[in-house]
Protein backbone atom coordinates (compact mmCIF):
# COMPACT_ATOMS: atom_id res chain seq x y z
CA UNK A 1 0.00 0.00 0.00
CA UNK A 2 2.77 2.48 1.01
CA UNK A 3 4.60 2.04 -2.44
CA UNK A 4 1.07 2.35 -4.50
CA UNK A 5 0.82 5.72 -2.20
CA UNK A 6 4.25 7.07 -3.41
CA UNK A 7 3.65 5.79 -6.79
CA UNK A 8 0.07 8.13 -6.81
CA UNK A 9 2.18 11.09 -5.24
CA UNK A 10 5.06 10.75 -7.73
CA UNK A 11 1.95 11.00 -10.65
CA UNK A 12 0.56 13.75 -9.06
CA UNK A 13 3.93 15.43 -8.43
CA UNK A 14 4.61 14.93 -12.19
CA UNK A 15 1.17 15.97 -13.43
CA UNK A 16 1.10 19.65 -11.41
CA UNK A 17 4.54 20.22 -12.38
CA UNK A 18 3.88 19.78 -16.09
CA UNK A 19 2.83 23.28 -16.73
CA UNK A 20 6.34 24.57 -15.67
CA UNK A 21 7.54 22.09 -17.78
CA UNK A 22 6.07 24.24 -21.02
CA UNK A 23 8.60 25.98 -23.26
CA UNK A 24 8.88 30.26 -21.99
CA UNK A 25 6.05 32.12 -23.36
CA UNK A 26 3.77 29.36 -23.96
CA UNK A 27 1.40 29.72 -20.68
CA UNK A 28 1.91 33.64 -20.88
CA UNK A 29 0.56 33.52 -23.97
CA UNK A 30 -2.50 31.23 -23.44
CA UNK A 31 -3.56 34.63 -21.04
CA UNK A 32 -3.20 36.53 -23.25
CA UNK A 33 -5.12 35.58 -25.58
CA UNK A 34 -8.00 34.67 -23.22
CA UNK A 35 -7.29 38.43 -22.18
CA UNK A 36 -7.63 39.54 -25.76
CA UNK A 37 -10.86 37.01 -26.60
CA UNK A 38 -12.30 38.55 -23.61
CA UNK A 39 -12.51 42.24 -24.56
CA UNK A 40 -13.68 41.81 -28.18
CA UNK A 41 -16.28 39.45 -27.16
CA UNK A 42 -17.81 42.24 -24.35
CA UNK A 43 -16.74 45.08 -26.51
CA UNK A 44 -20.11 47.44 -26.82
CA UNK A 45 -20.50 49.07 -30.31
CA UNK A 46 -18.61 52.57 -29.53
CA UNK A 47 -17.64 55.15 -32.06
CA UNK A 48 -13.99 56.96 -31.71
CA UNK A 49 -13.25 60.25 -34.16
CA UNK A 50 -10.29 59.02 -36.13
CA UNK A 51 -7.61 61.08 -37.70
CA UNK A 52 -5.57 60.04 -40.10
CA UNK A 53 -2.01 62.17 -41.39
CA UNK A 54 -1.32 61.00 -44.64
CA UNK A 55 2.28 61.72 -46.64
CA UNK A 56 3.69 60.01 -49.44
CA UNK A 57 6.66 60.08 -51.58
CA UNK A 58 7.11 59.47 -55.26
CA UNK A 59 9.25 57.24 -56.40
CA UNK A 60 13.01 57.90 -57.99
CA UNK A 61 16.30 59.26 -56.10
CA UNK A 62 15.12 62.76 -55.67
CA UNK A 63 11.41 61.50 -53.95
CA UNK A 64 10.91 63.46 -50.21
CA UNK A 65 8.38 61.98 -47.81
CA UNK A 66 5.64 65.04 -47.86
CA UNK A 67 2.25 65.57 -45.93
CA UNK A 68 -0.51 64.70 -48.17
CA UNK A 69 -3.77 65.86 -46.33
CA UNK A 70 -5.37 65.33 -42.64
CA UNK A 71 -8.48 62.85 -42.81
CA UNK A 72 -11.52 62.76 -40.55
CA UNK A 73 -13.63 60.07 -39.92
CA UNK A 74 -16.20 58.41 -37.51
CA UNK A 75 -15.88 54.85 -36.81
CA UNK A 76 -18.25 52.94 -35.20
CA UNK A 77 -16.84 49.43 -34.30
CA UNK A 78 -19.41 46.54 -33.49
CA UNK A 79 -17.55 43.93 -32.64
CA UNK A 80 -16.72 42.19 -36.23
CA UNK A 81 -16.94 44.97 -38.40
CA UNK A 82 -16.10 48.70 -38.88
CA UNK A 83 -18.40 51.29 -40.48
CA UNK A 84 -17.40 54.75 -41.45
CA UNK A 85 -19.27 58.31 -41.61
CA UNK A 86 -18.09 62.02 -41.68
CA UNK A 87 -17.38 63.73 -38.31
CA UNK A 88 -20.59 63.98 -36.61
CA UNK A 89 -22.39 62.19 -38.36
CA UNK A 90 -24.94 59.31 -37.49
CA UNK A 91 -25.55 57.18 -41.01
CA UNK A 92 -22.83 54.98 -40.74
CA UNK A 93 -23.16 53.13 -44.04
CA UNK A 94 -20.28 52.62 -45.49
CA UNK A 95 -17.34 49.50 -44.85
CA UNK A 96 -14.81 51.18 -46.69
CA UNK A 97 -13.00 54.49 -45.81
CA UNK A 98 -11.95 55.34 -49.03
CA UNK A 99 -15.68 56.39 -49.98
CA UNK A 100 -14.83 59.67 -48.30
CA UNK A 101 -11.16 60.39 -49.49
CA UNK A 102 -11.22 59.26 -53.25
CA UNK A 103 -7.77 58.04 -53.70
CA UNK A 104 -4.61 57.54 -51.72
CA UNK A 105 -3.81 55.15 -48.89
CA UNK A 106 -5.97 54.97 -46.00
CA UNK A 107 -6.45 52.29 -43.17
CA UNK A 108 -8.97 50.03 -42.63
CA UNK A 109 -9.59 46.93 -39.88
CA UNK A 110 -7.34 49.07 -37.55
CA UNK A 111 -10.24 48.64 -34.53
CA UNK A 112 -9.96 44.25 -34.46
CA UNK A 113 -8.93 42.96 -37.71
CA UNK A 114 -6.00 41.59 -37.14
CA UNK A 115 -7.10 40.51 -33.34
CA UNK A 116 -9.20 38.23 -35.06
CA UNK A 117 -7.29 36.20 -36.66
CA UNK A 118 -4.51 36.06 -34.09
CA UNK A 119 -5.80 36.00 -31.06
CA UNK A 120 -9.77 34.80 -31.53
CA UNK A 121 -9.38 32.80 -34.65
CA UNK A 122 -6.24 31.56 -32.80
CA UNK A 123 -4.48 31.28 -36.74
CA UNK A 124 -0.90 32.57 -35.35
CA UNK A 125 2.55 30.58 -34.91
CA UNK A 126 3.99 31.85 -31.68
CA UNK A 127 7.62 32.48 -30.80
CA UNK A 128 8.44 33.81 -27.27
CA UNK A 129 11.45 36.14 -27.55
CA UNK A 130 11.72 37.49 -23.61
CA UNK A 131 10.87 40.26 -22.02
CA UNK A 132 11.50 43.36 -23.64
CA UNK A 133 10.26 46.76 -21.55
CA UNK A 134 8.34 49.54 -24.07
CA UNK A 135 8.81 52.80 -22.80
CA UNK A 136 9.95 51.82 -18.97
CA UNK A 137 6.74 49.77 -18.84
CA UNK A 138 7.53 45.39 -18.38
CA UNK A 139 6.51 43.85 -21.85
CA UNK A 140 6.78 40.31 -23.22
CA UNK A 141 8.07 39.84 -26.70
CA UNK A 142 6.33 37.51 -29.25
CA UNK A 143 6.89 37.00 -33.23
CA UNK A 144 4.22 35.17 -35.00
CA UNK A 145 3.31 34.14 -38.25
CA UNK A 146 -0.14 33.80 -39.74
CA UNK A 147 -0.20 31.31 -43.23
CA UNK A 148 -1.27 32.23 -46.37
CA UNK A 149 -4.39 30.02 -45.99
CA UNK A 150 -5.60 30.84 -42.37
CA UNK A 151 -5.11 34.99 -43.58
CA UNK A 152 -7.64 37.25 -44.42
CA UNK A 153 -5.30 39.86 -44.81
CA UNK A 154 -6.47 41.89 -47.89
CA UNK A 155 -3.90 44.61 -49.68
CA UNK A 156 -5.76 46.90 -52.17
CA UNK A 157 -3.61 49.21 -54.65
CA UNK A 158 -4.70 50.87 -57.97
CA UNK A 159 -3.05 47.58 -59.78
CA UNK A 160 -4.97 44.73 -58.00
CA UNK A 161 -6.31 43.04 -54.81
CA UNK A 162 -5.08 39.99 -52.99
CA UNK A 163 -4.77 38.23 -50.04
CA UNK A 164 -1.39 38.06 -48.08
CA UNK A 165 -0.07 36.21 -45.46
CA UNK A 166 1.23 37.76 -42.27
CA UNK A 167 3.61 37.74 -39.97
CA UNK A 168 4.96 40.29 -36.98
CA UNK A 169 5.77 40.94 -33.38
CA UNK A 170 3.46 41.80 -30.61
CA UNK A 171 3.99 42.96 -26.82
CA UNK A 172 1.74 42.42 -23.72
CA UNK A 173 1.67 43.29 -19.81
CA UNK A 174 2.97 40.29 -18.17
CA UNK A 175 0.90 40.79 -15.33
CA UNK A 176 -2.53 42.24 -16.75
CA UNK A 177 -1.70 40.09 -19.94
CA UNK A 178 -2.95 43.35 -21.58
CA UNK A 179 -1.49 44.13 -25.39
CA UNK A 180 -0.21 46.97 -26.13
CA UNK A 181 1.88 47.04 -29.10
CA UNK A 182 0.95 44.85 -32.91
CA UNK A 183 3.07 45.16 -35.75
CA UNK A 184 1.99 43.33 -38.98
CA UNK A 185 3.70 42.53 -41.70
CA UNK A 186 2.38 41.36 -45.20
CA UNK A 187 4.22 38.52 -46.00
CA UNK A 188 4.35 36.67 -49.48
CA UNK A 189 3.03 39.74 -51.64
CA UNK A 190 1.99 39.00 -55.16
CA UNK A 191 4.13 40.78 -57.53
CA UNK A 192 0.25 42.07 -59.06
CA UNK A 193 0.33 44.48 -56.48
CA UNK A 194 3.82 45.86 -57.26
CA UNK A 195 4.34 46.29 -53.25
CA UNK A 196 7.63 45.66 -51.71
CA UNK A 197 6.39 45.64 -47.96
CA UNK A 198 3.35 46.78 -45.98
CA UNK A 199 3.57 47.34 -42.53
CA UNK A 200 0.95 48.31 -39.48
CA UNK A 201 1.84 48.70 -35.95
CA UNK A 202 -0.69 49.49 -33.46
CA UNK A 203 -0.11 51.04 -29.78
CA UNK A 204 -3.09 49.65 -27.76
CA UNK A 205 -4.40 50.50 -23.83
CA UNK A 206 -7.33 49.84 -22.11
CA UNK A 207 -10.05 52.69 -21.92
CA UNK A 208 -13.43 53.15 -19.50
CA UNK A 209 -16.23 53.98 -21.72
CA UNK A 210 -19.11 54.44 -19.08
CA UNK A 211 -19.03 51.07 -16.83
CA UNK A 212 -16.82 49.05 -19.33
CA UNK A 213 -13.02 48.68 -20.02
CA UNK A 214 -12.74 48.57 -23.80
CA UNK A 215 -9.20 47.81 -25.70
CA UNK A 216 -8.46 50.35 -27.81
CA UNK A 217 -6.62 51.26 -30.37
CA UNK A 218 -4.49 54.80 -29.39
CA UNK A 219 -2.52 55.14 -32.15
CA UNK A 220 -0.56 53.65 -35.36
CA UNK A 221 0.90 53.54 -38.31
CA UNK A 222 0.16 51.87 -42.02
CA UNK A 223 3.13 51.98 -44.11
CA UNK A 224 2.92 51.00 -48.15
CA UNK A 225 6.44 50.55 -49.84
CA UNK A 226 5.75 50.05 -53.67
CA UNK A 227 8.24 48.97 -56.05
CA UNK A 228 8.85 51.58 -58.11
CA UNK A 229 10.59 53.66 -54.50
CA UNK A 230 6.89 54.92 -54.10
CA UNK A 231 6.18 55.68 -50.10
CA UNK A 232 2.43 55.62 -48.70
CA UNK A 233 2.34 56.69 -44.75
CA UNK A 234 -1.08 56.92 -42.43
CA UNK A 235 0.00 57.94 -39.38
CA UNK A 236 -3.61 57.56 -37.22
CA UNK A 237 -4.82 58.63 -33.68
CA UNK A 238 -8.17 57.25 -31.62
CA UNK A 239 -10.04 59.91 -29.31
CA UNK A 240 -13.07 60.85 -28.36
CA UNK A 241 -14.03 57.02 -28.10
CA UNK A 242 -17.82 56.36 -26.87
CA UNK A 243 -20.69 54.10 -26.25
CA UNK A 244 -23.12 53.98 -29.14
CA UNK A 245 -26.01 52.95 -27.98
CA UNK A 246 -27.97 55.71 -26.94
CA UNK A 247 -28.22 59.36 -27.49
CA UNK A 248 -29.25 62.87 -26.41
CA UNK A 249 -30.25 66.33 -28.41
CA UNK A 250 -30.14 69.78 -27.48
CA UNK A 251 -32.63 72.49 -27.26
CA UNK A 252 -31.64 75.59 -27.63
CA UNK A 253 -34.80 76.86 -27.26
CA UNK A 254 -34.84 76.41 -23.77
CA UNK A 255 -33.16 77.79 -20.52
CA UNK A 256 -30.92 76.81 -17.92
CA UNK A 257 -31.42 73.03 -19.93
CA UNK A 258 -28.29 71.39 -21.41
CA UNK A 259 -29.69 68.36 -22.79
CA UNK A 260 -33.37 66.32 -23.55
CA UNK A 261 -33.27 63.12 -23.64
CA UNK A 262 -33.67 61.69 -26.81
CA UNK A 263 -35.68 58.13 -27.61
CA UNK A 264 -32.86 55.79 -28.93
CA UNK A 265 -32.44 52.31 -29.59
CA UNK A 266 -29.52 49.46 -29.96
CA UNK A 267 -27.81 50.07 -33.49
CA UNK A 268 -27.75 47.26 -35.71
CA UNK A 269 -24.48 46.85 -37.80
CA UNK A 270 -25.31 47.59 -41.52
CA UNK A 271 -27.53 50.25 -39.90
CA UNK A 272 -26.19 51.70 -36.65
CA UNK A 273 -27.87 54.83 -36.42
CA UNK A 274 -31.60 54.08 -38.36
CA UNK A 275 -32.93 53.98 -35.06
CA UNK A 276 -31.55 56.50 -32.93
CA UNK A 277 -32.12 59.92 -32.77
CA UNK A 278 -29.88 62.60 -33.97
CA UNK A 279 -27.99 64.40 -31.78
CA UNK A 280 -27.41 68.66 -31.93
CA UNK A 281 -23.75 69.29 -31.05
CA UNK A 282 -22.39 72.64 -29.03
CA UNK A 283 -22.32 75.39 -31.09
CA UNK A 284 -18.54 76.05 -31.85
CA UNK A 285 -16.40 78.83 -29.89
CA UNK A 286 -18.06 78.28 -26.66
CA UNK A 287 -15.23 78.54 -23.74
CA UNK A 288 -16.22 76.29 -21.45
CA UNK A 289 -14.05 76.44 -17.94
CA UNK A 290 -13.18 73.08 -15.99
CA UNK A 291 -12.20 72.09 -12.76
CA UNK A 292 -10.65 69.06 -11.84
CA UNK A 293 -12.84 67.28 -9.60
CA UNK A 294 -9.47 65.46 -8.07
CA UNK A 295 -6.37 65.27 -8.23
CA UNK A 296 -3.62 64.00 -11.32
CA UNK A 297 -0.41 62.49 -10.44
CA UNK A 298 2.26 60.28 -12.49
CA UNK A 299 0.90 57.48 -10.72
CA UNK A 300 -2.12 57.90 -13.29
CA UNK A 301 -2.05 55.65 -16.29
CA UNK A 302 -3.24 56.65 -19.63
CA UNK A 303 -7.15 55.06 -20.46
CA UNK A 304 -7.81 56.71 -16.51
CA UNK A 305 -10.84 58.72 -16.08
CA UNK A 306 -10.38 61.93 -15.21
CA UNK A 307 -13.37 64.29 -13.64
CA UNK A 308 -14.10 68.07 -13.87
CA UNK A 309 -17.08 70.67 -12.72
CA UNK A 310 -18.18 73.31 -15.01
CA UNK A 311 -17.02 76.79 -13.57
CA UNK A 312 -19.30 79.36 -14.58
CA UNK A 313 -22.21 78.89 -16.42
CA UNK A 314 -21.84 78.97 -20.07
CA UNK A 315 -23.95 81.41 -21.94
CA UNK A 316 -25.44 81.28 -25.69
CA UNK A 317 -27.87 83.84 -27.65
CA UNK A 318 -28.72 84.63 -24.01
CA UNK A 319 -29.41 81.75 -22.60
CA UNK A 320 -27.53 79.29 -19.99
CA UNK A 321 -26.98 75.97 -22.35
CA UNK A 322 -24.71 74.48 -19.87
CA UNK A 323 -25.00 75.57 -15.84
CA UNK A 324 -22.43 76.27 -13.24
CA UNK A 325 -21.34 73.29 -11.43
CA UNK A 326 -21.91 70.32 -14.69
CA UNK A 327 -19.91 67.43 -14.07
CA UNK A 328 -17.40 66.84 -17.14
CA UNK A 329 -16.58 63.11 -17.71
CA UNK A 330 -13.20 62.59 -19.73
CA UNK A 331 -9.98 60.28 -19.25
CA UNK A 332 -6.39 60.37 -19.81
CA UNK A 333 -5.23 60.02 -23.13
CA UNK A 334 -1.47 60.91 -22.95
CA UNK A 335 1.01 60.19 -20.27
CA UNK A 336 4.32 59.42 -21.59
CA UNK A 337 7.43 59.73 -18.98
CA UNK A 338 10.88 60.86 -20.70
CA UNK A 339 14.68 61.30 -19.24
CA UNK A 340 15.90 63.73 -21.12
CA UNK A 341 15.73 68.13 -20.51
CA UNK A 342 15.81 67.33 -17.31
CA UNK A 343 12.75 65.23 -17.13
CA UNK A 344 9.17 65.52 -18.48
CA UNK A 345 6.27 64.23 -19.00
CA UNK A 346 4.05 64.71 -22.31
CA UNK A 347 0.09 64.55 -20.86
CA UNK A 348 -2.89 64.90 -22.62
CA UNK A 349 -6.43 65.35 -21.39
CA UNK A 350 -9.52 64.35 -23.10
CA UNK A 351 -13.35 65.78 -21.85
CA UNK A 352 -16.27 63.77 -23.88
CA UNK A 353 -19.61 64.35 -22.31
CA UNK A 354 -21.19 67.02 -19.75
CA UNK A 355 -23.65 65.86 -17.68
CA UNK A 356 -26.74 68.11 -15.66
CA UNK A 357 -29.92 67.66 -14.67
CA UNK A 358 -29.83 63.56 -15.32
CA UNK A 359 -29.22 64.36 -19.00
CA UNK A 360 -25.99 64.12 -20.82
CA UNK A 361 -24.27 65.13 -24.09
CA UNK A 362 -20.93 65.03 -26.15
CA UNK A 363 -18.79 67.59 -25.81
CA UNK A 364 -15.81 68.09 -28.55
CA UNK A 365 -13.53 70.99 -27.26
CA UNK A 366 -9.63 71.82 -27.54
CA UNK A 367 -7.89 72.93 -24.83
CA UNK A 368 -7.26 77.08 -25.04
CA UNK A 369 -5.77 78.25 -21.86
CA UNK A 370 -4.88 77.00 -18.26
CA UNK A 371 -4.13 78.23 -15.09
CA UNK A 372 -0.99 78.90 -12.96
CA UNK A 373 0.53 75.36 -12.27
CA UNK A 374 4.12 74.75 -11.58
CA UNK A 375 5.90 72.92 -13.82
CA UNK A 376 3.06 72.96 -17.02
CA UNK A 377 4.71 74.38 -20.08
CA UNK A 378 2.86 73.84 -23.44
CA UNK A 379 6.39 72.96 -25.16
CA UNK A 380 9.28 71.88 -24.20
CA UNK A 381 13.13 73.35 -25.40
CA UNK A 382 16.01 72.95 -24.89
CA UNK A 383 19.08 74.67 -25.98
CA UNK A 384 23.13 74.54 -26.16
CA UNK A 385 25.43 77.25 -26.52
CA UNK A 386 29.32 76.85 -28.48
CA UNK A 387 32.08 79.36 -27.83
CA UNK A 388 35.23 80.27 -29.19
CA UNK A 389 38.38 81.91 -26.65
CA UNK A 390 37.01 85.05 -25.26
CA UNK A 391 34.02 83.80 -24.52
CA UNK A 392 32.04 84.82 -27.44
CA UNK A 393 29.25 83.11 -28.71
CA UNK A 394 29.38 81.65 -31.90
CA UNK A 395 26.08 78.79 -31.93
CA UNK A 396 23.19 78.64 -30.23
CA UNK A 397 21.33 75.23 -30.79
CA UNK A 398 17.64 75.05 -29.95
CA UNK A 399 15.30 72.24 -29.84
CA UNK A 400 11.69 72.72 -28.98
CA UNK A 401 9.14 70.07 -28.75
CA UNK A 402 5.37 70.82 -28.99
CA UNK A 403 2.09 68.01 -28.58
CA UNK A 404 0.30 66.91 -31.72
CA UNK A 405 -2.28 68.42 -32.45
CA UNK A 406 -5.17 65.82 -31.86
CA UNK A 407 -8.93 67.14 -32.20
CA UNK A 408 -10.34 67.15 -28.94
CA UNK A 409 -7.68 66.13 -26.58
CA UNK A 410 -5.64 68.97 -25.09
CA UNK A 411 -1.73 68.26 -24.56
CA UNK A 412 0.87 69.76 -22.42
CA UNK A 413 3.76 68.88 -20.96
CA UNK A 414 4.59 68.92 -16.91
CA UNK A 415 8.88 69.48 -16.01
CA UNK A 416 10.27 66.98 -13.29
CA UNK A 417 10.33 63.25 -12.31
CA UNK A 418 6.62 63.01 -10.44
CA UNK A 419 3.71 65.82 -10.64
CA UNK A 420 0.34 66.57 -9.17
CA UNK A 421 -2.30 68.67 -10.64
CA UNK A 422 -4.36 69.50 -7.54
CA UNK A 423 -8.28 69.52 -7.40
CA UNK A 424 -9.74 72.50 -8.49
CA UNK A 425 -7.03 73.34 -11.21
CA UNK A 426 -8.52 75.45 -14.15
CA UNK A 427 -8.89 75.01 -17.67
CA UNK A 428 -10.02 77.00 -20.61
CA UNK A 429 -11.46 74.67 -23.74
CA UNK A 430 -13.02 75.77 -26.89
CA UNK A 431 -16.49 74.25 -28.22
CA UNK A 432 -15.45 72.88 -31.71
CA UNK A 433 -18.21 72.37 -34.41
CA UNK A 434 -17.79 68.48 -35.81
CA UNK A 435 -18.28 68.91 -39.20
Amino acid sequence: MKSRGFLFCALLAAFTAAPQDLPPGVLLVSRVKARVKEQIAHMPQYTCLETFERSRKRGGPKGELKSQDTVRLEVLFTGRKEFFDSPGGRDFKEEDPRVFVGSGLIGNGMFAGHLQTLFVSDQGLFTYRGEEPLAGRPAAKWDFRVPFLSSLYTINTPSGSAVVSMKGTFWADPVTFDLIRLEVRADEIPPLLQVNDAITTMEYARTRIGQTDVLLPQTGELRLLGTSGEEAIDRFEFTHCRSFQAETSISFDQPDAIAQPATAAAATPNRAASALARELSFPGGLTVVIALAAAVTDRAAVGELIEGRVAGNVIFQGKTIIPDGAAVHGRIRRMERYSDMGGYFTLGFEFTEIEAGGASTRFFANLDSAGPLTGFEWSMSSGTSRTLRGGQITQIEHETITGPALPGVGTFFMRGAHFEIPKGWKMAWKTQALN
